[in-house]
């Protein structure tokens, strides 16, 4: 049944006007799932695990991906380790 479903969904929603509506759907569970929805840090909870491993001696975080640096901010606020940001190149 699934893959039946699969299999009609693939046909009707791969082209023209339907698959617009397929990226839209796309869009929508992937922010649900978190993808590209940050606001900041609290409502992430990257101010959570920040507060939760503050309290631990770790010598350095390596950021991957970094763009904007207000996570690295927090991280050098709040804690006395090595904060390495990378990002990368547009």
């Amino acid at each position: 049944m699934v893959d039946r479903f699969s299999r009609l969904y693939v046909v009707r929603f791969s082209k023209g006007f339907f698959s617009r509506i397929n990226d839209f759907l796309l869009n929508l569970t992937l922010r649900a799932r978190g993808y590209n929805n940050f606001r900041n840090n609290k409502e992430s909870g990257e101010s959570f695990f920040i507060e939760k491993f503050s309290r631990q001696a770790i010598l350095s975080y390596v950021l991957i991906l970094a763009r904007y640096g207000n996570y690295s901010k927090e991280l050098l606020e709040k804690t006395n380790a090595k904060v390495i940001a990378l990002s990368h190149c547009n």
